[in-house]
């Protein structure tokens, strides 16, 4: 996946001269007006992952079918945790998508007390992928 933002590694705290809004993620300044779903992050390991994605808290209403919809409309990234309970919901809505498992990307989080071996070892179980 490609970058298609305007986008600049800057140090941390930098600000750009002048220009439109930007938003700092990490060490990374990007151009706040040309971001969509598109545009990409990339991690230490080299993959790329969404800047913005659908956030699954308080989404108790018909949770596969906002990330269907989310998916069909061009968002990669869903992001959710353990204690929102919308795991068995957002794994419906990628399975119903269609869309090829290596296409998106799933964020969850890990409560500070839990064992984060164990806890992320069972996320697939939970979301229902492999």
């Amino acid at each position: 996946m490609k970058s298609s933002g305007a986008a600049a590694d800057v140090p941390t705290g930098s600000q750009p001269d002048s220009g439109p809004p930007t938003v700092h993620t990490f060490a990374r300044v990007v151009d706040a007006a040309a971001m969509d779903t598109r545009t990409t992050l990339r991690l230490h390991t080299g993959r790329e992952i969404p800047i913005i994605g659908l956030g699954t808290w308080q989404l108790t209403r018909d949770t596969a079918g906002a990330v269907e919809q989310a998916l069909a409309l061009g968002y990669r990234m869903i992001d959710t945790s353990g204690d929102y309970g919308t795991q068995p919901g957002v794994g419906e809505g990628i399975r119903r998508s269609g869309l090829p498992r290596d296409e998106s990307s799933l964020v969850t989080k890990v409560g500070e007390d839990a064992d984060a071996y164990e806890a992320t070892r069972r996320n697939p179980e939970e979301f229902g992928l492999d």
